[in-house]
């Protein structure tokens, strides 16, 4: 086995089982889903409409007391998203298609508190959803190889 230095992390070299292949470059996804290719002034929000829709979506999952005990949080310490993916078992069983891809299902989020908010909340986290799924997509078709 050969350890193999790259930016300050070690891994080691498999020499058994599948050819070597080579793995695209490293910011291809970056370039292809993410890099923003028009200028952002012609389509970006205001900045004060994107901080009050982040807002809406932080604060609930800040906020989540215990209906047993109210004087007990029961919210992760974790910036998670999981007014998105759902903060228990239950709730993301619902949303996860479970088909073994790592999907969502279709325009769903976990956060139901979320329908009592301004609707451009709930249209970020559909956006989120679609993102998310568009992004396996994408990473399906790089590494379609592995």
């Amino acid at each position: 086995m050969k350890l193999v230095s790259s930016f300050g992390a070690l891994k080691v070299q498999s020499n058994v089982g599948t050819a070597v292949q080579e793995a695209p470059w490293r910011f291809v996804f970056y370039d292809v889903r993410i890099r923003r290719s028009c200028n952002p002034q012609v389509w970006c929000f205001p900045a004060i409409s994107s901080i009050r829709l982040t807002s809406g979506i932080v604060c609930p999952s800040v906020f989540r007391t215990s209906h047993s005990d109210p004087n007990i949080n029961e919210t992760s310490s974790y910036c998670d998203l999981s007014p998105l993916y759902g903060h228990n078992a239950e709730v993301q069983e619902k949303v996860r298609a479970y088909n073994g891809l790592g999907y969502l299902h279709p325009d769903t989020f976990g956060e139901d508190r979320l329908l009592f908010l301004p609707p451009a909340v709930c249209s970020i986290l559909v956006l989120f959803n679609r993102n998310h799924n568009v992004c396996l997509l994408s990473l399906r078709m790089l590494f379609q190889h592995a």
